[in-house]
């Protein structure tokens, strides 16, 4: 009885001792790779400070910024603790989890220069006050929120002046950008320019998009000025809405079944149509010579 005891005493310490041996082949395992990623992590970091340009900081933290890993493990009561030594993590974690909690202790190792260089980053938009730069490129974090909440500050200040409000408004050179200059300062020192510059820019996001071909325009008399008139049918069950984008830039809204006549100086346009309605955009170009033109628009189902 006792040497069968003995023995599967004997057996018992072999298991733990193969259990142990497997625990520390993990643990050793995660540690080499930790190490591994930190050198990695290391060596990029000093590749960065000796190209010290905004573009190559930038890239290296939208390169290292790993939110989903970090959220996730910050919700975990298995890492709630985010001042726990790395060892005490290490022996806590399930080997199911490895890939996971690598990336995470990539990203907490990461952390310290990612703050470098966002503070570089701070450093050179305070110089620049290019803060509409940082806000566009520079991944949120919770490392530089106070910088983003201070960065959008300054942004909106910028406003409160017309002349600086139009410099805001090219540097930010959006269509919402120019409209909110126009709503604020309708008699501005750029209000001709933000008008064309809203309807150039509706007409690139067209361009941009899924679109259909606008049928060209008939020529209807030829002409020796500057100018071309054009005469447009709006054919269709919906009011239509054109954009001309080019040595001038116009916005005409034409109700179903009218007509419109539209003054353009001579030119290349791009022309961008849409209607009020579940039909898709549709987009062309044209090179007005003087004269008059006609053209039709009606949509076409199958």
């Amino acid at each position: 009885m006792t040497k069968k005891l003995n023995n599967v005493l004997r057996g018992d310490k072999i298991f733990v001792t193969i259990l142990l041996v497997v625990i520390g082949i993990g643990v050793i395992s995660n540690y080499v790779e930790i190490k591994k990623h930190e050198r990695k992590e290391k060596a990029e970091y000093e590749i960065v400070l000796k190209t010290n340009t905004d573009s190559a900081y930038i890239a290296y933290m939208k390169a290292h910024t790993n939110e989903i890993i970090l959220n996730t493990y910050q919700d975990s009561a298995h890492f709630a603790n985010m001042k726990a030594s790395r060892k005490e993590i290490v022996l806590n974690t399930n080997r199911d989890e490895d890939s996971a909690y690598v990336a995470f202790i990539e990203e907490n190792a990461n952390k310290k220069y990612i703050e470098i260089v966002d503070s570089i980053l701070w450093e050179r938009t305070l110089i620049s006050s290019n803060y509409v730069h940082y806000i566009e490129n520079v991944p949120e974090l919770d490392i530089n929120e106070k910088n983003f909440s201070s960065a959008k500050d300054s942004i909106e200040r910028k406003w409160e002046t017309d002349a600086e409000a139009w410099e805001m408004a090219q540097e930010i050179n959006t269509s919402a950008s120019y409209k909110k200059y126009i709503w604020r300062y309708p008699n501005g020192i750029g209000i001709k320019q933000a008008k064309k510059l809203v309807i150039d820019r509706e007409v690139d996001d067209i361009f941009g998009g899924d679109y259909g071909v606008l049928p060209t325009m008939d020529k209807t008399s030829q002409g020796q000025g500057k100018t071309s008139n054009i005469s447009v049918y709006n054919n269709t069950s919906y009011t239509l809405t054109l954009r001309y984008s080019g040595i001038e830039s116009k916005k005409i809204v034409i109700l179903s079944q009218s007509r419109e006549n539209i003054l353009l100086n001579n030119g290349n346009y791009r022309i961008a149509a849409s209607v009020n309605g579940p039909v898709r955009s549709f987009a062309g170009t044209e090179t007005l010579t003087g004269g008059s033109y006609d053209v039709e628009y009606y949509i076409t189902t199958y």
